[in-house]
């Protein structure tokens, strides 16, 4: 099967391929996901070219929705009704292996003296988190039928979800998405419908961009504050830890208000530091401390015998829990209320801010709280 691939990829280039695999039905062997892994690669590549790879993959994730015994189960309102199959999930599963790999592949590599492969190896890094939440975000939030629909300024084609790239990198989704309001056993009627925006902004070391948010959330809705103050949140806890990260905002493109809000981070590592301007290392010799360092140094300092172990209580940590890439996602709304607590135990009268609390503090006497 590889050597067929090839064949098809050597004589029509990563559409070619794509196509072969995405018209084929899903399989369960480790023969597909080795294919959805091709997939996964061709849509990283051409990524900064275009938006054409990322419509044809995405066209193939949607299939006419037929009911029982293959009728339509619901009264036709004059357009086709479609939902996700089964090659959404490939494509995510990939991803999900691709990462892994990934990350593992970076833990070990050190950073790279020449400056056009780390900024290679780092666009790769960033497109591959940013496809990934594009995949996964479809795939959460919408598990409603989608209807079809042509683009004003576009080509007369009908997408069931339409992809485009902004300037500044973010990607858009966009579709329309029904919802029934009377069931009848195997038949319900359709009539309702939203038209939604889905962006998945640019990935961004030790930030988030989240300059633009009322472009998308209307500022009457009451959801634009409590998004506003998420994404403040985020932002520290990603420029502490070295994290670049992505958020998705899903919301009505005619009323704008907001629909969903997701957001993702992975570890920022040596090969992968070259768009980090907040930590730039002046010359090979120099200490890059990467995500893992700092969470190591956040574990050392509250930990029995660490600098700050006095004030392990008073901020919430727990030594028997210690924070790990693994569970950094689970405990990140934890790690977003210790900034207050950080704030009131530690800043006033000792002057340490939430930056410091990754800081290498070794060789010093812990300290202690004052009288």
């Amino acid at each position: 099967r590889l050597k067929e691939l090839k064949g098809i990829y050597d004589e029509g280039g990563e559409k070619a391929i794509v196509d072969d695999i995405m018209s084929k039905d899903v399989g369960d062997d480790k023969k597909t996901m080795m294919e959805y892994l091709i997939v996964d690669g061709c849509l990283i590549r051409s990524l900064g070219k275009d938006t054409e790879l990322l419509n044809n993959v995405l066209e193939h994730c949607y299939d006419r929705d037929y009911g029982f015994l293959g009728y339509k189960r619901y009264i036709d309102i004059g357009n086709k009704l479609y939902k996700k199959n089964g090659k959404l999930e490939r494509i995510i599963e990939a991803f999900e292996t691709l990462s892994k790999y990934t990350i593992d592949r970076a833990i070990v590599m050190p950073k790279s003296e020449d400056g056009d492969e780390s900024a290679t190896e780092t666009v790769y890094y960033h497109r591959m988190i940013q496809l990934f939440q594009t995949f996964s975000s479809l795939l959460y939030f919408d598990d409603n039928l989608l209807v079809a629909k042509s683009y004003p300024g576009m080509d007369n084609k009908k997408y069931v979800v339409r992809a485009s790239i902004k300037e500044n990198y973010d990607i858009v989704l966009s579709y329309k998405k029904y919802r029934s309001f009377i069931d009848l056993g195997h038949i319900s009627i359709y009539g309702r419908y939203k038209n939604l925006n889905m962006i998945i902004k640019r990935v961004s070391i030790r930030d988030l961009d989240d300059f633009d948010i009322t472009n998308y959330i209307s500022l009457k809705s009451p959801a634009t504050d409590m998004v506003e103050d998420k994404l403040i949140d985020l932002k520290i806890i990603s420029k502490i830890f070295r994290l670049c990260g992505t958020y998705v905002i899903v919301y009505d493109s005619d009323i704008h208000t907001l629909e969903g809000l997701s957001y993702g981070f992975y570890p920022v590592l040596p090969v992968y530091s070259y768009f980090d301007i907040y930590n730039v290392v002046a010359s090979p010799d120099s200490h890059y401390v990467d995500t893992i360092e700092a969470i190591k140094n956040f574990n050392t300092n509250f930990s029995k015998g660490g600098y700050l172990e006095e004030f392990a209580n008073d901020v919430g940590y727990d030594e028997n829990n210690q924070l790990t890439l693994e569970n950094f996602g689970e405990k990140i709304d934890e790690l977003c209320n210790m900034e207050e607590k950080v704030n009131r135990f530690l800043y006033i009268g000792y002057n340490i801010g939430i930056d410091s609390i990754v800081n290498d503090f070794t060789g010093r006497e812990p300290l202690h709280k004052k009288d």
